[in-house]
């Protein structure tokens, strides 16, 4: 899992954040990224081949 501190801050640096920004995650795996984008306010949607990580993706989203 990478640290949600880093993915926020990668994703200020390198997305103009407002409302029309989306984040795309190809390889979601645990939603770090998907988390991160939803605590700075952004769209996104994140792509997941496993479906044991979907349910844990759902999860953390839900609980943040």
């Amino acid at each position: 899992i990478k640290p949600l501190a880093l993915m926020k801050k990668l994703i200020t640096m390198m997305v103009p954040l407002n409302k029309k920004s989306i984040i795309l995650d190809p390889f979601a795996g645990s939603g770090t990224t998907l988390l991160a984008a939803k605590q700075l306010g952004c769209a996104y949607l994140g792509i997941e081949i496993e479906k044991e990580y979907e349910k844990i993706i759902l999860r953390r989203l839900q609980n943040k």
